[in-house]
């Protein structure tokens, strides 16, 4: 019994060790794999090996694709750090709301499916959710502006983090009102027609589609619940669980608020 308690307190103290672990675990089948999952990363490797120029976007990942080394298992080593860093901000987050029990985030980021199965695929996403993560949490934490840069950054690697800044906009009134009139001037990079498109596609492919979110969040869908016990979050989690059953490729984005709910629920 008293084995068991100090076991307790360890990872209760402890609780990156207990996600490092699990996430190791889950991470050697795929470095067992002979090669990547899902057919974008084999384009970008196609990229790196063969300076080809497939990729026409500008972002920051053309830059890591320049200059990445020809190699699955260097893509897989990175995966699995991006993934690292991730998951320590999940857990930092879910401290922040509850500082007794917020280490089982640790253990609850695997109770959806969607985490590992993001984890795993070399794209440009993947290099933009853990700086979106941090910067989620140093916002929650008080750091605003610190926490907008880093979401620019996340910007350059993907675009989707507009819609962390739209649910930044809903916590904090000043940055909403400058974001209603910025995103209403036509013809810019960035309208509401444009932002809302992105969410409503043309559901002809899988990330597309809506509703789908509720089986890859799988248990932590009823972390909904538990978020009505934290109303510091309510907005910003409500936001991103519409736009993530909306579309499946925006659904990442409202683990960490599924997380927290799922810890105040167990509260």
């Amino acid at each position: 019994m008293k084995a068991v308690k100090r076991l307790h307190g360890f990872l209760c103290s402890h609780p990156f060790f207990l996600f490092s672990t699990l996430l190791f675990i889950a991470f050697s089948f795929y470095f067992l794999r002979p090669g990547l999952v899902g057919a974008d990363g084999y384009g970008y490797m196609v990229e790196i090996c063969e300076k080809t120029d497939i990729i026409k976007e500008f972002n920051a990942f053309n830059f890591v694709v320049e200059w990445f080394p020809c190699s699955f298992l260097a893509a897989k080593s990175v995966l699995f750090f991006l993934s690292l860093v991730s998951g320590y901000f999940i857990i930092k987050i879910a401290t922040l709301f509850s500082p007794n029990n917020g280490w089982r985030a640790s253990y609850l980021v695997f109770a959806s499916p969607l985490f590992l199965l993001e984890a795993v695929k070399f794209e440009n996403d993947q290099f933009a959710y853990p700086i979106m993560f941090a910067s989620l949490y140093l916002f929650f934490k008080g750091r605003r502006f610190l926490a907008l840069a880093l979401l620019v950054f996340a910007g350059m690697f993907w675009q989707g983090a507009i819609y962390y800044l739209i649910g930044f906009g809903l916590q904090w009134l000043a940055l909403g009102l400058i974001e209603l009139a910025l995103f209403s001037i036509p013809k810019t990079p960035f309208t509401w027609t444009t932002i809302l498109g992105n969410i409503i596609r043309t559901k002809t492919i899988m990330e597309d589609a809506s509703f789908t979110a509720l089986k890859y969040w799988f248990i932590l869908t009823v972390g909904i619940i538990g978020i009505f016990r934290e109303k510091k979050i309510l907005p910003m989690a409500a936001f991103t669980i519409i736009i993530g059953v909306a579309s499946l490729k925006l659904a990442p984005l409202a683990l960490p608020f599924l997380v927290i709910g799922m810890v105040k629920l167990l509260e």
